[in-house]
């Protein structure tokens, strides 16, 4: 998730998300006791999902172990609020097709949360009103191509792209007399479908969008990708990416960044990228649809990164329980957790911030 930099002119929000960021660095350098939450929490808020991508498959998996009701998923809001999370990162499945999703939005903004909303945009004109009286910070758009085509194609869903563009003209026009603007980036995920149509996407969605960000596609079934073989790059195409992609990003100052100049190592040496560190569960947490509170669900050993549910005990009780401390210490020490999720655009920077690299030794 790409934190919308306008919220930092909120002088209370600046001064809790310091507050916070200064108290998950002190649990990762010293192995503090946490006094506070994360930065940021990313929530699958739905499991279900009116999509059936082609590299996903999400939409089979068997019912949800417990569907938590309103007023559960406005405790869990309270409780990571209480805590002193900021950023909160709606996700799924596909958000926009949770029944109350407009409560738990109003509820977050009220306690001074800043919001993004991960979304495949099938509903987005739709939900466009809603979205913007209940003051999103943020639309994230699942969006792999400049083509109609070739994205409706890898969605496995007619028309979703014109939806898309509906959608987002609709919320453009609902925003335009708020004062806080609802942001829209497009997300791409690069495969062998799309990887060297990148100048001509950018040529389409920069001008449409706020920003773009990608990320390689990969397999990893703890958060149900399942890719086909064709969808990866061949050994000669990855050599071919990585030239071509550095190449169009030059030419773009706000994507020609250390995110971006690495994101093509992840298919082509990705032992280049081992150097780099992971905050997760200490900076970032995931919750998912039941509830239950982990360090990131796109770990090797989910299970090992499950710290307990939030409807049984609060946020602050699980984030400083054992299975917490012992997962910080194990994944800092081990480094064994390898994956490309949005949230590494967030790690580098706060590497290269806090110097972390020098506590590694």
């Amino acid at each position: 998730m790409n934190y919308p930099p306008f919220r930092l002119k909120n002088p209370q929000f600046s001064v809790g998300l310091i507050t916070t960021f200064l108290d998950n660095l002190l649990v990762y350098w010293f192995r503090k006791i946490p006094s506070r939450g994360p930065v940021a929490v990313v929530w699958n808020i739905t499991q279900s999902c009116n999509l059936k991508c082609r590299f996903c498959n999400s939409w089979a998996q068997p019912a949800q172990s417990h569907k938590l009701s309103l007023p559960e998923k406005i405790s869990i809001i309270d409780n990571i609020a209480d805590s002193g999370v900021k950023y909160l990162s709606l996700c799924g499945g596909e958000p926009l097709i949770c029944q109350d999703l407009e409560e738990v939005i109003k509820k977050a903004k009220k306690r001074g949360l800043a919001v993004n909303i991960s979304t495949n945009g099938k509903l987005l004109k739709e939900k466009a009103l809603m979205l913007v009286n209940a003051g999103v910070d943020m639309l994230t758009i699942s969006m792999d191509s400049h083509s109609a085509q070739v994205h409706n194609n890898l969605r496995g869903c007619p028309h979703l792209f014109e939806d898309i563009l509906t959608g987002i003209e609709e919320v453009k026009r609902l925003r335009k007399n708020k004062k806080q603007q609802l942001r829209i980036y497009m997300r791409c995920l690069i495969s062998s479908a799309n990887a060297f149509n990148i100048r001509e996407y950018l040529s389409f969605w920069n001008p449409i969008s706020e920003g773009v960000v990608f990320k390689p596609i990969y397999d990893n079934k703890n958060c149900f990708y399942n890719t086909p073989t064709e969808m990866f790059l061949s050994e000669n195409q990855k050599a071919e990416f990585k030239v071509y992609f550095l190449e169009v990003i030059k030419k773009y100052p706000a994507l020609n960044s250390l995110y971006n100049r690495l994101l093509p190592d992840f298919f082509l040496q990705s032992a280049k990228l081992d150097k780099y560190s992971c905050f997760a569960g200490n900076f970032f947490a995931t919750i998912d649809s039941s509830g239950n509170l982990y360090s990131c669900l796109e770990c090797p050993q989910p299970h090992s990164a499950e710290f307990g549910n939030l409807i049984k005990e609060d946020f602050m009780s699980l984030w400083k329980n054992s299975l917490a401390a012992n997962f910080r210490l194990n994944f800092k020490n081990k480094k064994n957790c390898f994956c490309w999720s949005d949230r590494f655009n967030e790690n580098i920077k706060i590497e290269a911030l806090a110097k972390l690299k020098v506590f590694h030794d």
